[in-house]
Parts: C-alpha cells; structure tokens; sequence
C-alpha cells in the first residue's frame, strides 16, 4: 500500500469519527498528549478564548472523543476548573499513522 493511500485512509477514520476539521483534531490529540488538560490551558496552547474551546469541547464529547471533569473549588471564592481527557476511542484515532 502506498503512503498516500494510508494516508485516505487514516484521514477517513477521522472523517468517520465526526472530526472534519485540523482545530477539532487538534483539540484531541492535545488532550491524547495531555490527559487532564484544563480548558483555558487547551485555548492557551490553541490562541483561541475558552468559550471556542468550550463549544468545541462539547461537540467532541457528543461524539465520544472527550470527556470532562468537573473539578469544584476547594474555598469559597475559587473558581471551578474543566479537566478534558481523551476517551479510549480518540486515543484509538490518535494512534494513527497520519501525523496532520
């Protein structure tokens, strides 16, 4: 089999995984290296705001790629914080040989 038809393939399973998009793929395989990655870390490492992350998050959870945690504050006063994980099936996609 030739690198470019490996390379359909592998894009086809993301296709298939409802991921059609280099931001969303991204999102995934940021949390795949960084399990328990917090939202506003994930729109640090993206350039973006926490609500695009957030929407993002949500969708990719619809489609059981993520999932979240939601960690309360410890004290009054502190904010809560987003943990994002891969699910089995994202570390699946991540795993394959397509890079981009």
């Amino acid at each position: 089999m030739t690198i470019a038809m490996r390379n359909l393939i592998e894009s086809e399973k993301w296709r298939q995984a409802g991921v059609t998009t280099f931001y969303r793929k991204t999102l995934v395989l940021a949390t795949v290296v960084e399990p328990g990655i917090s939202i506003g870390d994930l729109a640090k490492v993206l350039g973006t705001k926490r609500n695009c992350i957030h929407t993002a998050v949500c969708q990719l959870i619809d489609l059981n790629l993520l999932r979240k945690e939601v960690i309360n504050p410890a004290k009054w006063g502190d904010l809560k914080r987003t943990k994002v994980y891969p699910t089995p099936y994202a570390k699946d996609l991540a795993n394959t040989k397509e890079t981009v």
